[in-house]
């Protein structure tokens, strides 16, 4: 496509940032996002997304959390955002991801990059510029459990999965919080958003950030790597070889706990938003009750 697409057409002024587009090739695009990679005059490319909700904070993340990082992270060349509609160019990465070239050798990398991450962003270490809009308080997950006990999409017996969480997860988020640092988390940490670049390891697609001390990200690449067929304990090794010693101690609840936090956020956001924009998202909602059900069963009765 070489003419602008009509979802840019307000947004022309940005595009000047980078130059101008010759060429657009559209990557994705759901009902409340869009990204493409645009070529420009000069022959560089860049990727430009548009998005609502979420996807709108993107740039934000970049900004305000990421940004000051020292991290493998792409250049962002502009992010605005206008009545709640997001817009962000960024540099284009051009790798393949974990996903399309599953190695054990990019999992460690991965697993290790996750660590570097997490040490850089430590709330002590004071380098994230505004986290308190992004923070998730264990009030703020018990808060959203209670919420989906009401969601007329789930039945008696799925609600009382939530209901049994509500009543045992108090004290290990309570531990969780006393003892482990917030720090930041991708939320969507799997190889599909690891872009795979020589020896560097490389997360992209932020949107859904937020900043906790929950090993979640964790969860979801040690869950991709067993999927894959490749040794889940040499991913994990490779994480715990990167952190302080300290913060991998109870590593098998903080990991159970972790499943549970990201599994009650998916589940959320299916609820909130994936099943009316997506209606088959609705046949995901057995699978992650199943998994709640599974995880909270490893938990024990108190930290």
């Amino acid at each position: 496509m070489k003419s602008l697409p009509e979802s840019w057409e307000k947004y022309k002024s940005e595009l000047e940032v980078t130059g101008k587009p010759v060429k657009w090739e559209l990557l994705r695009k759901w009902q409340y996002s869009e990204v493409w990679r645009i070529t420009f005059l000069d022959g560089s490319t860049a990727i430009g997304k548009i998005g609502t909700g979420h996807p709108a904070r993107e740039g934000a993340v970049y900004r305000e959390l990421l940004g000051p990082l020292p991290v493998s992270q792409p250049c962002v060349y502009h992010s605005s955002t206008d009545g709640g509609t997001g817009v962000l160019l960024m540099e284009d990465l051009k790798g393949r991801t974990l996903e399309q070239e599953p190695s054990e050798t990019g999992y460690i990398r991965a697993a290790e990059q996750l660590a570097i991450i997490r040490k850089e962003a430590s709330a002590p270490s004071g380098k994230l510029k505004n986290q308190e809009p992004y923070k998730v308080t264990p009030r703020d997950t018990l808060h959203t459990l209670t919420s989906m006990t009401g969601n007329s999409y789930l039945d008696k017996a799925q609600k009382q999965v939530l209901n049994h969480l509500l009543q045992m997860l108090p004290p290990h988020l309570e531990k969780l919080y006393r003892h482990f640092p917030a720090t930041l988390c991708h939320s969507d940490y799997f190889p599909k958003n690891l872009i795979v670049n020589g020896d560097s390891i490389t997360p992209v697609d932020w949107a859904l950030a937020y900043v906790s001390p929950d090993l979640g990200d964790l969860y979801c690449l040690l869950l991709a790597a067993e999927g894959d067929g490749l040794d889940r304990d040499a991913v994990l090794k490779a994480f715990t070889s990167k952190t302080e010693p300290t913060l991998t101690k109870d590593l098998d609840w903080q990991l159970t706990l972790g499943g549970i936090l990201w599994t009650v956020r998916m589940l959320d956001w299916t609820l909130r938003y994936g099943i009316g924009h997506m209606p088959i998202a609705g046949e995901w909602l057995p699978e992650m009750i199943e998994d709640l059900e599974t995880l909270s069963g490893k938990l024990p009765h108190s930290p």
